[in-house]
């Protein structure tokens, strides 16, 4: 069983505010080589930024993890810019997003909540509750049963409150042997088998993420039906144990839209299906924070529920010493926070399965 805990930090600089931080909450990263994990985490970065999430952010001043986080995924947004900026509109785009990594990554975002301080013996103006969210992208090399590092992606799962699961969307809309090579929809089942009620008991969900939506943006009915026959045994199994599943489209660049598939035929007879994308228009990221929202949602529940709590804790807790029980409901009022701007935006933006 998962659990969390956290601990007071000093804040010399902050004034009367106590601050408390969590333990690194993890979230899994899921999807096959070249379906654009990493472009869409820079993409959320970018958005955070600009200051579209209320009540998350990148610490890269306190945080180690946190000014790596912002090194890498600056980068990766500024490859993704020039890559747009060097081809014309109505062009074909010779590469889509950066290059897949090799390794094993973990980018951190932070939520944080303030209160004003209302405890029995108040020691400060406000408590500062922070919750560091480790995102683990975890490359697609490691989900095959042959791979060494199999058991180690599923261990990284399995102690993870939620998981994106990335879908190459226009292999998915194609079908048949495009989508079943390019997002190896039996090895990703595979990933998930014989954990689907351990899944379950920890409160992880499982959000597909449709990337490089673009084209089928207005089409969220054609994507459910797809997502069901290519998906429909994986999301069948994760229902059954009890694990909640959404399904979210995102546009994981804006101005980029897939435009055709061309068939190659390889020495061997065989015969591959390459994707071609064209330049429509500036970078327009559009929806990339809401697998965010919905992963920290629903990590911020599991936590509020997960904190360790003894005997005498509960007692401190009824002479209101402790900080247990606001911490719980400063992780449940940011779950709530975060719900209400999810459902202030597009009405389709997510669906639940």
């Amino acid at each position: 069983m998962i659990t969390f805990d956290y601990h007071s930090t000093p804040n010399l600089n902050r004034g009367r505010i106590n601050v408390y931080e969590f333990t690194p909450i993890p979230i899994c990263f899921v999807g096959m080589k070249g379906v654009g994990k990493t472009s869409l985490l820079a993409s959320m970065h970018h958005e955070i930024k600009k200051g579209g999430i209320c009540g998350i952010f990148i610490d890269y001043i306190n945080s180690k993890k946190g000014a790596e986080t912002l090194v890498a995924l600056n980068e990766a947004y500024m490859d993704m810019q020039e890559m747009i900026d060097c081809t014309e509109v109505g062009q074909m785009v010779n590469t889509l997003g950066v290059p897949a990594s090799a390794d094993r990554n973990v980018y951190e975002f932070i939520g944080k909540h303030t209160i004003k301080d209302k405890s029995f013996i108040r020691r400060s103006d406000f408590k500062e509750f922070r919750f560091p969210f480790h995102f683990i992208d975890l490359p697609g090399g490691w989900y095959n049963v042959r791979n060494d590092h199999h058991q180690e992606a599923k261990s990284i799962l399995l102690n993870s409150v939620a998981s994106f699961l990335a879908v190459d969307t226009p292999a998915l809309m194609k079908g048949g042997s495009v989508c079943e090579r390019n997002n190896m929809v039996n090895i990703i089942e595979s990933l998930y088998d014989n954990l689907n009620g351990v899944l379950a008991a920890n409160g992880h969900a499982v959000i597909f993420v449709l990337s490089k939506a673009e084209k089928y943006w207005h089409d969220f009915d054609g994507l459910k039906q797809k997502m069901e026959e290519c998906y429909g045994p994986l999301i069948t199994k994760l229902k059954k144990a009890g694990v909640e599943v959404y399904a979210t489209k995102v546009k994981t660049l804006g101005g980029i839209e897939f435009s055709r598939y061309v068939s190659e035929r390889l020495p061997s007879g065989e015969r591959i299906d390459h994707a071609q994308f064209m330049r429509t228009g500036d970078y327009k990221p559009e929806n990339c924070a809401t697998p965010l929202q919905l992963a920290l949602k629903q990590g911020l529940v599991h936590v509020a529920k997960k904190l360790p709590s003894g005997a005498f804790d509960n007692f401190l807790d009824w002479l209101g010493l402790t900080n247990r029980q606001i911490a719980i409901k400063s992780a449940e009022a940011l779950a709530e926070e975060l719900n209400k701007k999810l459902q202030a935006g597009n009405d389709f933006s997510y669906i639940k399965l």
